[in-house]
Parts: C-alpha cells; sequence; structure tokens
C-alpha cells in the first residue's frame, strides 16, 4: 500500500537528515498541527489504523519540523523558528505543552494566543484543532476512494491524477479555473 511508504519521517532522522514539513495547501490544509499529528500518528483518513508504523516520529521531533527545521529549509534558521535572542519573536501559545500532550490530539490543541514580533496577543475564545471546511473534507475523501480503487498502484502520474479529480469536482462545482501545472 502506497501510504505505508509515504512520507518518510523515522528514516530520514535516523539517516541524520533534517526532517520540515510543509503543507501543499491548497491541496491539503495549512494546518502546522495537523502535519506534527500526521508524523507521530500516522493514521489514515479513515481513522483506523496507523499507515506505516516504523516511520513516526515523537512529538518533539514533530514540532522540530515544524519549526526550527522549517527556518533550515528556507535557510533563515538564524532568523526564526526557535525562540533566542536576536531571532523574530514570532510563534503561537498552546494552552498546554505540546510535547508532553496526547500525541492522539495534536492536531486539536487549543491554542491560548500568539506572540507577534515579540507582543502577546491572546485569542479571546480559545480555537481547538483542525478546522476544515466541509468542501475540504469532501475533496479529501474523493481522493482517498480513488486512491483505494486504483489498488494503491505507485505510478508517476499520481499527482497529475489527483490534480484532474480536483479539476473535475470543481467543473461540477462550477467554481474553480483550470490550472493544472503538469505537462500534459
Amino acid at each position: 500500500m502506497r501510504s505505508e511508504v509515504m512520507t518518510h519521517g523515522r528514516a530520514v532522522l535516523d539517516e541524520g537528515i533534517h526532517l520540515s514539513f510543509h503543507s501543499d495547501a491548497p491541496m491539503a490544509p495549512a494546518c502546522p498541527t495537523l502535519l506534527a499529528w500526521a508524523a507521530v500518528n500516522r493514521i489514515g483518513l479513515s481513522g483506523k489504523k496507523a499507515l506505516g508504523p516504523q516511520e513516526k516520529v515523537t512529538p518533539e521531533e514533530a514540532f522540530r519540523a515544524i519549526t526550527i527545521e522549517a527556518a533550515h529549509a528556507l535557510r533563515k534558521e538564524n532568523e526564526m523558528g526557535s525562540i533566542e535572542i536576536g531571532k523574530k519573536a514570532n510563534f503561537t501559545v498552546f494552552e498546554e505543552n505540546s510535547i508532553k500532550a496526547d500525541p492522539e490530539k495534536l492536531k486539536d490543541l487549543p491554542i491560548w494566543g500568539t506572540v507577534f514580533e515579540g507582543e502577546k496577543y491572546q485569542i479571546e475564545k480559545p480555537t481547538q484543532g483542525l478546522m476544515m471546511s466541509p468542501e475540504d473534507r469532501r475533496r479529501l475523501t474523493m481522493l482517498a476512494e480513488h486512491d483505494t480503487a486504483r489498488g494503491h498502484e505507485h505510478h508517476h502520474g499520481c499527482a497529475c491524477t489527483a490534480n484532474q479529480i480536483l479539476q473535475a469536482f470543481a467543473r461540477q462545482q462550477e467554481r474553480y479555473k483550470h490550472t493544472c501545472a503538469c505537462s500534459h
């Protein structure tokens, strides 16, 4: 099954390579805590089992991947990504310790607020977890169903196929223009 070997986390870290996470927005939500949750738990869209459990990372490694290691990937680790004198003081403050929290609840951690350019901004009503529109959930489910129907084959055209599926859905909704970046 392709999902068992996708997105190597543990193997990358075990080889001493910097691991950083990013979102393929708008194909997937731009939600760093969801990225951390996925890497730590490796639970599929069905929510029923860990996919490729040998590739799980620890919560600390996952949060490094969305902070200091993401800054390293941008070659800005001297400017941002960790809390140090001389770096930009822009970060999220959770209601609880994200490293010690229940790993299965990482994507749902309540946010107290943010610190931006050294100033604290408390959220009046704490937010919680992944906020995904019903349309985005429907798209992700549609892609998962397509992947299952194809027997989880992996071939070069899988990204193009996903793009075509989303475009077909969008044309049905008459809300999006054709924006294919593939070469055919």
